[in-house]
C-alpha cells in the first residue's frame, strides 16, 4: 500500500473502518494528503493511497468535530470504487498497523 495521485472522484464508504491515530498512520503512509484542523469540517485528515493490487482508496476521519491529538485513536473510514476494495485496503493497512504496533 501507499500513496497515490489518482482520482478518487466517486469513492464512497461502503462499510469498512480501521482504528488508529494519525500519528501511526503517518509513521507508516506518510503525511495525509488532506489536512483541515477545524471542528467544523467533517473530514479533518485524509490520505488518497493504492493498495498492492492498485485499487484507489481514501482513508479518512469521518465527522469526529473536535480537535484531537494525533496520538489519540480514532476510527477512521475508508473509501473506494467498490467493496471489495475497501476490504483489501483494509486487510493492509490492518497488517502495516500489526507491524509497526
Amino acid at each position: 500500500m501507499h500513496v497515490s495521485e489518482k482520482n478518487v472522484v466517486g469513492t464512497s464508504f461502503h462499510g469498512d473502518t480501521i482504528n488508529a491515530s494519525v500519528k501511526e498512520l503517518t509513521k507508516i503512509l506518510g503525511k495525509p494528503t488532506y489536512e483541515d484542523k477545524s471542528i467544523v469540517e467533517k473530514i479533518n485528515f485524509e490520505w488518497v493511497l493504492e493498495t498492492s493490487n492498485g485499487h484507489v482508496v481514501t482513508l479518512y476521519t469521518w465527522k469526529e468535530y473536535r480537535r484531537f491529538k494525533k496520538s489519540e485513536v480514532v476510527n477512521l473510514h475508508i473509501g473506494g470504487f467498490k467493496k471489495s476494495a475497501t476490504s483489501i485496503a483494509k486487510g493492509e493497512l490492518e497488517f502495516l498497523l500489526n507491524l509497526k504496533r
